[in-house]
């Protein structure tokens, strides 16, 4: 009997210690709390605005897809991909143009990226969370230590997505004949977007991961 009651303190343990931090849950009460703090005429900062922001970009994102597993999780990231080129598709045949795209699949998988990522260095029981610094960036970051080491690695999804989204947004052209689709014309030619985040993965990987 003892035993067994060891077993299952230990399953809650480990269950905890995998817990996310940001689920789908806690990113809808950051959107409403500060709606409601906003029709209270109370103060609301730059930060809490900039995560509200981030936290509906990701709602949006997961509501979109309708997916369950593109859930905020390690897991989802390949999803990611996917669901960001679905978004891009929409987004190009309401006529939006491919720059305007990237910029906001950027924004879009930049925020989503924040809080699956800090839930991924929780997870493995690192101390991670969103930080803001106007003086030293105007987007939110994330901020990480080991939790016997007090030094503080400092990671910025939004310019780092930026700087390689040449490499992960890519506009092709392509032929629908030649791609199968039934009675097109072979000389029709139509732009296809590609979504491959692998370059943001090893910026992520070599400039926050590397330092912890």
């Amino acid at each position: 009997m003892a035993k067994s009651k060891k077993k299952k303190r230990n399953a809650k343990k480990n269950y905890r210690a995998t817990k996310k931090k940001y689920p789908f849950r806690v990113l809808n009460e950051i959107i409403q709390s500060t709606d409601l703090r906003i029709e209270a005429s109370e103060e609301v900062s730059e930060y809490d605005l900039k995560l509200q922001s981030a936290a509906k970009k990701t709602v949006e994102l997961m509501v979109e897809t309708d997916n369950r597993k593109l859930d905020l999780s390690m897991d989802s990231e390949p999803i990611l991909d996917e669901a960001l080129s679905m978004k891009g598709v929409a987004l190009q045949s309401k006529g939006v143009e491919e720059d305007q795209i990237i910029k906001t699949l950027t924004e879009t998988g930049a925020s989503y990226l924040l809080f699956e990522q800090i839930n991924l260095l929780t997870s493995f029981g690192v101390v991670a969370d969103v930080y803001y610094s106007k003086e030293e960036s105007e987007n939110l970051m994330i901020k990480a230590h080991m939790f016997m080491n007090p030094n503080n690695v400092f990671f910025d999804p939004y310019k780092a997505l930026a700087e390689v989204s040449e490499k992960c947004f890519v506009f092709l052209d392509a032929s629908p004949a030649k791609l199968g689709v039934p009675d097109a014309d072979v000389d029709d030619i139509v732009r296809v977007l590609a979504v491959n985040l692998d370059a943001y993965r090893d910026k992520f990987r070599d400039e926050l991961l590397a330092k912890l």
